[in-house]
């Protein structure tokens, strides 16, 4: 869970493979226009995208928790979130004394004008992690709506093709803007979770490329009924395949107990990744860190049930069992959003526990399903009520709310 931390020669090499890459050129041909112009205009009051609002100057408070912004601009960010019917939570975690490093996590929700809504988070690592987190929270919905391939496949019922390009996509484009950014992909990269839900169907698609997890909660069953799986070389079918392709595990065990696996490329100090699957992290795809997510369906229950995706900020010191009772019993008497905090402090005191100066990043996205499936396919409801209230009064005078 710890930062990444590449030895000198082995960031040497890194960056000299980042420059052959930029050599060759462009190789990522992708169709869709991916310019921060073209990704804000294609949400409109029909559609409608929320994000993190990012800190200036790339510095971050340590335990910030980041505002949203809602694209088309004019709604508040956290009202929309509320009268939609779901909870989410971005916060930095600390570093150490004095952090200011920027945090790692990021996400998104959006409904697209097909009526599928789609929640994403990312947690990024290494020491530019945040920029393809940041990207991806942006792009994976984008192409799922924008990408004629990807929406035609969405309309045809052929949900996991359509995810499985979006993530192709995405991965293409973190290559292509990386080289136009100059941001070091090669020794950075993020994992990534997205569900898909629409009003037609009585499943979810549930998308997992790391060890950031998703859970479904019923109250009155006990722990959690459907979990995503963490690919992490701990899992026999992950380690098995990256080690065939060239990578080695390296195994530490600390004298709390606590053992750390990560894996290198074979006679090599770098990257000393955690997790088999990710997006970015140039240096290890051809040694089977894929890019490629994990997608499942579930059954969404007639009772009442709730989706909670979080970070492994969350996961590192809680067990599934312990999130649910928590979640659950909050939500017994409270709100969504009072769940989410509740489960945020808990994280956070654990991380206290084991070291008084570092915690992770926690990001947080809570859903309840059966109440969602009835707003899914009408968010021009939620916009119009947002636009109906103070937000339509500031647009005319000349501002903008975040």
């Amino acid at each position: 869970f710890m930062r990444m931390s590449v030895p000198p020669d082995g960031l040497a090499k890194m960056h000299k493979m980042h420059e052959l890459l930029k050599a060759e050129g462009n190789l990522c041909n992708i169709l869709e226009d991916t310019s921060e112009t073209a990704i804000d205009k294609v949400w409109t009051p029909s559609c409608w995208h929320i994000f993190p609002q990012m800190p200036a100057r790339n510095k971050e408070s340590a335990h910030a928790v980041r505002r949203w912004q809602v694209l088309p601009k004019g709604a508040n960010g956290a009202s929309l979130l509320n009268r939609f019917g779901a909870a989410a939570v971005n916060t930095k975690g600390c570093k150490g004394w004095g952090d200011r490093s920027i945090g790692q996590d990021c996400c998104s929700i959006s409904i697209l004008p097909s009526g599928w809504s789609v929640f994403c988070l990312f947690d990024g690592h290494g020491d530019s992690g945040h920029w393809p987190a940041q990207r991806a929270a942006r792009t994976l919905p984008y192409f799922l709506q924008a990408s004629s391939s990807c929406s035609t496949m969405l309309k045809q019922g052929k949900i996991k093709a359509a995810v499985l390009h979006a993530f192709e996509k995405v991965q293409m484009d973190l290559v292509k803007q990386s080289l136009q950014e100059d941001i070091p992909l090669q020794v950075c990269g993020c994992t990534a979770v997205c569900v898909l839900q629409h009003p037609d169907y009585d499943k979810v698609w549930v998308a997992n490329c790391g060890d950031s997890k998703a859970v479904m909660l019923v109250p009155g069953e006990p722990g959690v009924v459907a979990e995503t799986t963490d690919h992490k070389p701990s899992l026999d079918s992950e380690r098995e395949r990256v080690e065939r392709l060239g990578l080695e595990l390296q195994t530490t065990i600390h004298e709390d107990g606590f053992v750390e696996e990560r894996l290198f490329v074979a006679g090599e100090d770098f990257p000393g990744l955690c997790m088999t699957r990710s997006l970015g992290d140039l240096c290890v795809k051809q040694h089977g860190i894929t890019a490629e997510p994990e997608i499942v369906t579930w059954k969404i229950r007639e009772t009442e049930s709730y989706m909670l995706v979080a970070s492994d900020g969350v996961w590192d010191f809680l067990s599934c069992d312990e999130v649910s009772d928590i979640v659950l019993r909050c939500l017994a008497n409270g709100t969504l959003e009072e769940a989410t905090l509740k489960l945020l402090a808990a994280a956070k005191e654990k991380w206290g526990e084991y070291d008084e100066w570092y915690c992770d990043d926690i990001t947080l996205i809570l859903i309840p399903l059966h109440k969602h499936r009835q707003l899914a396919g009408v968010p021009d409801a939620a916009w119009k009520l947002e636009e109906g209230c103070c937000a339509a009064g500031v647009r005319k005078a000349g501002c903008e709310l975040m």
